[in-house]
């Protein structure tokens, strides 16, 4: 038997949808707070890599709901002429760790 919500909703994170980056963004400082010590992620730079992503890479970012609330965010790399993209942030609620969010987001 899963612990796996069952009513997850996968929703591509736009810089327009303020509601959602609002939810991703304490997303982001919860995951900090929960982590080995580090600075927090400071709100203008990760809300402003939405609008404009690093030289020559393009981002692909991804947030999954649960009961309306954003629970997991993905954010894939893609750099120009690579093969591949690469897993850039793969963040789930600390108090939703070890429920398979995180595989159904990389999975999704």
């Amino acid at each position: 038997m899963s612990d796996t919500p069952s009513d997850l909703e996968f929703v591509p994170l736009a810089a327009d949808d303020d509601e959602t980056v609002g939810q991703w963004l304490s997303l982001l400082a919860d995951a900090a707070e929960s982590g080995p010590r580090a600075a927090p992620p400071c709100t203008a730079d990760m809300t402003g890599s939405l609008r404009f992503a690093p030289p020559a890479t393009a981002l692909d970012d991804w947030v999954v709901r649960s009961g309306g609330r954003v629970v997991g965010a993905l954010r894939l790399a893609l750099p120009d002429g690579a093969p591949s993209a690469r897993v850039d942030q793969l963040l789930v609620h600390p108090g939703l760790h070890r429920r398979g969010i995180g595989r159904a987001l990389h999975d999704h």
